[in-house]
This record gives C-alpha cells, sequence and structure tokens, in this order.
C-alpha cells in the first residue's frame, strides 16, 4: 500500500512525457541500477542507518564517475559545443 501511493511513478506528473504518455526516465536503465544495487545487499543489510547512507552516497557517487568517464572515452558525451 504504501509503495502504491509513494513510489508509483505514474502519479509524478513532473516525470511524464510533453505528450503525456512518454516518460522524462529511462526504466530500463532504472532496473539496471536495482540490480546494480542489488550487488551491496550482503553489505548495506547489516550497517545502521548512517553508514548505509553514507556507503551508498559514495558508491553512487563513483558509479556516476564511471559512468561519465566511460561515455567520455566512447565518444558520446555531449558538451555544450556539442559531442566529443
Amino acid at each position: 500500500m504504501f509503495c502504491q501511493s509513494n513510489c508509483n511513478p505514474a502519479i509524478y506528473t513532473e516525470l511524464h512525457g510533453e505528450d503525456g504518455k512518454a516518460w522524462y526516465f529511462n526504466s530500463s536503465i532504472a532496473e539496471q541500477t536495482n540490480v546494480w544495487l542489488g550487488g551491496f545487499h550482503s553489505i548495506l543489510r547489516e550497517m545502521k542507518v548512517d553508514r548505509y547512507n553514507f556507503f551508498l552516497d559514495q558508491m553512487i557517487l563513483l558509479r556516476n564517475v564511471m559512468t561519465h568517464d566511460k561515455l567520455q572515452k566512447d565518444g558520446h558525451f555531449l558538451t555544450q559545443t556539442g559531442y566529443i
């Protein structure tokens, strides 16, 4: 019940595309990210809230840096002047 009323993306209109049918986010990437986070389940389940939040924050930051670097290396990184 909680998830349906608080975690359902359909209730957040700012996530809907301009035509109201598409989305502004990629749900496949969201699923892949959930799978990636699942890899830390055994580490995170024993942590207290402060360590949990810190660890997860750091891991997400590192993943963002690695993703950014890979996109840039592969030529998919968009700069203000265009693709590099």
